[in-house]
């Protein structure tokens, strides 16, 4: 079996085609929307201010802002980066801002969600963090949403558990745990 994902020559990196691919092809018709007190939170690609704050409601049943990706990942580019795909390895330098996502059963017996109280920012600690693409140093969910990524991008990812923590606690995190992160990509190294 031909591993590709490790598989690249110098300038080239072959992941970054078959991810490309993948993502064309599993791209899912259902996507989230942003409500904020009943009306759609206008985000452009260009919004560099924070797209929500604590308690705005989250539609996963609306197909119109955020793309759904086959592994249920939710996200929105809300800047757009320049430059090459990242390649397993390489050294990413990040700022992030990580919320809960709160899940609630309204009148109706349906599900409802929002945007939960902040639990880590490496912005409110005015430090950015580092890490290697894909040698599970960082949770699933972002090593696959920033091998996506160009320097410089800035999205907002909602995680299901299983590419958060999946079924163990972290720190303040409780175990199954859906997560939601404002993710800005500054550089690869």
């Amino acid at each position: 079996m031909i591993n590709y994902f490790n598989t690249y020559k110098k300038g080239f990196c072959m992941k970054k085609s078959i991810l490309v691919l993948s993502t064309l092809f599993f791209l899912s018709a259902l996507s989230p929307v942003l409500v904020q007190s009943g009306r759609e939170a206008k985000l452009t690609k260009n919004d560099n201010k924070q797209p929500f704050t604590t308690g705005d409601k989250l539609n996963l049943n609306s197909a119109t802002e955020f793309t759904q990706t086959n592994d249920g990942i939710y996200y929105k580019t809300i800047k757009s980066g320049t430059g090459k795909l990242p390649c397993k390895g390489e050294v990413l330098t990040v700022h992030y801002t990580g919320y809960f996502l709160v899940k609630k059963m309204n009148d109706k017996k349906q599900i409802e969600y929002s945007i939960g109280e902040v639990f880590d920012s490496s912005v409110q600690r005015q430090k950015p963090f580092s890490f290697r693409l894909g040698m599970r140093q960082v949770i699933s969910g972002w090593d696959k949403m920033l091998a996506t990524m160009k320097p410089g991008e800035k999205r907002i990812v909602v995680l299901p558990s299983k590419e958060a923590y999946g079924n163990r606690a972290q720190g303040h995190i409780p175990a199954d745990a859906s997560l939601i992160f404002i993710i800005e990509f500054i550089s690869a190294a």
